[in-house]
């Protein structure tokens, strides 16, 4: 397997990045706060001028990049899972340097899934660490269709923090600006319907997790210090949903489970989060 050279991405945590973000949460109703918390780090160092690909996103973290073998096509990729684990507080108006670096690459069945490692570390505080990130981009070499979502799931039962919001495609621009992200498919209406085989653009990733850890981070006042997702279905402009958390009386500084899911059938999941928190 070939290596990808360590990529370097150094960027500040701004507050008016930050509040720009949770004017978007406020919009949708969905309590939130000025602190940063773990999920923060989302809107920083992120690759911006590196070489794209024909979707638009980077050509370094492809398949046929990573391997050396220009036959390794694919029709679209998506952001599948990962977990951030923190090891120092995340501040505002602080510089940052990021330490990215390919952890694994593996096939399963017709598609590949890329997992990159992120270190980020402070670059005014004698390289304190901050936090270790694994993210899973997986390629699939078809068209979206209906055939593809992930099955239903037995509803969390728990509290919902939110009945009934959505995420509208200015939303979904105004997010890929905050955080440098070329990615066609939440932009760019034609190509997502014409070569992908969406309906309309659909919401990142990140978003739905920064959202989700940032919502129930603010509700329930606890600091998180680590929190492992997966994405289960991609989530298109404009179509409602809620978030849902499970945490148990009897652990108060047990795990929080949390979903975003369809307002409408509480078993079918967007995505799911394990979060864990510190005193």
């Amino acid at each position: 397997m070939s290596k990808v050279s360590e990529l370097i991405f150094k960027d500040y945590l701004t507050r008016d990045k930050l509040i720009q973000f949770r004017k978007i949460l406020l919009s949708k109703n969905l309590k939130s706060s000025l602190a940063a918390n773990l999920s923060d780090q989302l809107l920083i160092c992120n690759p911006f001028a590196e070489e794209k690909d024909k979707d638009g996103y980077f050509k370094y973290q492809t398949p046929s990049n990573i391997l050396k073998n220009n036959s390794l096509l694919y029709k679209r990729r998506l952001w599948g899972q990962g977990e951030i684990r923190k090891y120092n507080e995340l501040k505002i108006n602080e510089a940052y340097k990021c330490n990215e670096k390919l952890k694994y690459i593996k096939k399963f069945k017709d598609e590949y899934h890329v997992c990159m490692e992120r270190v980020i570390i402070s670059d005014a505080k004698a390289d304190t660490l901050i936090s270790r990130e694994l993210r899973t981009l997986v390629y699939k070499i078809s068209k979206y269709s209906r055939s593809t979502m992930a099955a239903n799931q037995t509803p969390l039962i728990g509290e919902i923090i939110n009945k009934n919001f959505a995420f509208n495609d200015l939303d979904i621009i105004q997010y890929s600006q905050l955080t440098s992200n070329p990615h066609r498919i939440h932009w760019d209406k034609s190509y997502t319907q014409d070569i992908e085989g969406y309906e309309t653009i659909i919401v990142q990733g990140p978003f739905l997790l920064q959202t989700l850890a940032s919502t129930v981070s603010a509700y329930l006042g606890i600091n998180i210090s680590s929190i492992k997702y997966k994405n289960h279905n991609i989530l298109y402009q404009d179509i409602p949903i809620e978030i849902v958390y499970h945490k148990s009386p009897s652990v108060p500084d047990g795990p929080v489970e949390a979903h975003i899911r369809s307002a409408k059938d509480p078993s079918f999941v967007y995505l799911s989060a394990l979060i864990t928190t510190k005193p």
